[in-house]
């Protein structure tokens, strides 16, 4: 049987495949829900300015790439491990020759010439720098400036475009049209740690940090290695990596300071930064909390918890630019990396999160990004979010790239007010936890027994008013981890941050400090886990209280087994790793 893993929705393309050449057609038109918070600048644009443009061909083999995914990750596979190449991956998924040719010859019949055309290595993307008036002439539209209502962030977009239908079956989507990366952060606001324990943890030695009496209030490294069942890092084989977007960075002074107070007294070796040729590293000495919120919480949580494992930093701004850089047989003459000249670790943690819109070109491209880094067998872990099913009363909000069916979601809990180490956690209640179903993804066969068993017994009482409850589609988080009052150092001081931020790295680093273990003993990196994860659901402590509010509802509760609040339930790394050396 083909991949289970189907849209839900038809493209447009496939309408308009018979049209003929000469006919133009509407190729992507701007989504209302994403759309909502965007508002149109009235104010001359110079049509002279260059635009980078991106076209995304239409790949081979998608329809195949689930199996093949789960022939290399599922547990009871004889081909368990056995990952692929770059080479095969980018062989395999190439657009077919005649996507480029055509593509390609409708560029120059629209006055570009073949010097200005830029065709990936991997042939799956086309680049070029365009003047805003050739663009417009060559889509058939008008750009104009937009301006986010919440963040003031300012994107260059159009609300349609048009490209030649016998193109268009051969173009998944052509960026900046449409879309906006309205990417946000997985964490609330840091507040001062408790200012007697803040002064008393300032104090301790490395031999006193281990000191477990203050986990009910502040999460120390000690508490969630004691939480998790995790050891120190040993063998430094693996590499872990966290990913930020845009201008977000961490503050290296006070990376410093969490490694001296809470995990050694010897300095440690930087993270190793990759900055990506559309953004910037800011390397002024930047400490405000706007810019190094994000970027302290992921790198400290990580690098506190492998070390001496090496941990890497990928500040990116484009997605597909730094899919590029990672894949040594992909590469772009114009932007400046070294083809492979970028290093792809084994475990990525990424904190950031936006609504999936069902249909959308890139969520469904980038999604399909991430099941082939899961062929090369590397692990790719998401934050659930932090509104729990949503801001608005009405349909639940559903959070992407968490409920892609290819990465692992990770939602948040606490430990219960006025606990200890020693107490059961339960759903985070600082925040709600994002968790759902999706709209865009069919139910994956990994997660087939787990949805049964939660509908069988536990299915809720909303309608498909608020979501998507055919009982057929993919649910997200798939497992969870600490997300309130987590110790980091800010601008030189000890604060409190929440967030399924701190969820994310925390599950990332146990699964980078079992790679470790594997590599040690000549075994594979665990790459795409899900399907070990529900294979093997006693190897998690089960979360059965909470829920995660929002949208004018109580939410999803917490129940026995799998649930859309903490999905299989935390981490426990001594049975985890027993799993998973008993794999190939």
């Amino acid at each position: 049987m083909k991949s289970s893993i189907l849209f839900l929705v038809s493209t447009f393309a496939a309408s308009v495949i018979a049209a003929p050449a000469s006919s133009y057609t509407i190729h992507e038109r701007r989504n209302g829900q994403s759309a909502s918070k965007w508002a149109k600048r009235d104010e001359p644009l110079d049509r002279r300015a260059i635009v980078p443009v991106k076209i995304a061909l239409t790949q081979r083999n998608l329809d195949n790439g689930h199996d093949w995914l789960m022939d290399v990750s599922d547990p009871s596979s004889e081909n368990y491990g056995k990952h692929w190449t770059t080479e095969k991956v980018a062989e395999t998924f190439a657009a077919e020759e005649t996507t480029i040719t055509t593509v390609t010859s409708w560029l120059t019949s629209s006055g570009i010439s073949e010097d200005r055309i830029t065709v990936s290595s991997s042939k799956s993307w086309i680049r070029m720098d365009l003047t805003i008036a050739e663009a417009e002439s060559l889509l058939k539209t008008e750009y104009k400036m937009f301006e986010h209502t919440e963040t003031s962030k300012r994107s260059l977009a159009v609300d349609e475009y048009s490209i030649p239908a016998h193109v268009s079956r051969h173009v998944d989507f052509i960026t900046p049209t449409v879309q906006h990366l309205t990417a946000t952060r997985q964490f609330k606001p840091s507040k001062p740690a408790r200012k007697s324990e803040a002064a008393k943890v300032q104090e301790l030695d490395s031999s006193v940090t281990w000191d477990l009496s203050n986990c009910g209030h502040n999460i120390t490294r000690a508490c969630i290695q004691a939480l998790y069942n995790m050891p120190n890092g040993t063998h430094s084989q693996s590499t872990l990596a966290v990913v930020e977007l845009n201008d977000q960075v961490f503050n290296p002074t006070d990376l410093s300071d969490y490694m001296k107070t809470f995990v050694t007294d010897t300095e440690v070796p930087d993270a190793t930064l990759f900055v990506m040729s559309d953004t910037t590293f800011n390397t002024t000495g930047e400490t405000s909390e706007d810019k190094t919120g994000e970027g302290n919480l992921d790198v400290m949580l990580t690098y506190g918890l492998v070390y001496p494992q090496p941990i890497m930093y990928y500040q990116i701004g484009d997605f597909d630019l730094w899919f590029d850089a990672v894949d040594k047989t992909d590469c772009n003459k114009s932007d400046g990396f070294t083809c492979g000249g970028t290093a792809l670790a084994q475990v990525i943690s990424i904190s950031w999160g936006w609504a999936e819109d069902v249909g959308d070109a890139s969520n469904i491209r980038l999604c399909n990004e991430f099941m082939k880094l899961g062929l090369l067998g590397t692990t790719i872990l998401f934050s659930s979010g932090d509104n729990g099913v949503g801001q608005d009363n009405g349909t639940f909000w559903v959070s992407a790239p968490a409920a892609c069916p290819y990465v692992t979601a990770v939602g948040s809990t606490e430990i219960p007010s006025g606990g200890s180490i020693n107490s059961t956690e339960q759903a985070t209640t600082a925040f709600a936890s994002g968790g759902g179903f999706s709209n865009q993804w069919a139910l994956p066969k990994y997660q087939e027994t787990a949805m049964a068993n939660y509908y069988a017994n536990y299915a809720p009482s909303y309608t498909s008013a608020q979501y998507n409850n055919t009982q057929q589609v993919r649910g997200y988080p798939d497992i969870a981890a600490n997300g309130n009052n987590i110790v980091i150092y800010e601008q030189g001081g000890l604060v409190l941050e929440d967030g399924t931020s701190a969820s994310a790295p925390i599950v990332a680093s146990l699964i980078s400090l079992i790679n470790e273990e594997r590599l040690a003993a000549g075994k594979s990196t665990v790459g795409f886990i899900n399907p070990v994860l529900y294979a093997n659901p006693d190897a998690m402590n089960d979360i059965v209280t909470g829920s995660n509010p929002g949208a004018g509802t109580d939410g999803f509760e917490c129940v026995p087994g799998w649930d859309p609040v903490s999905g299989l339930g935390t981490p426990d790394y001594g049975k985890l790793l027993s799993v998973f050396m008993a794999l190939n």
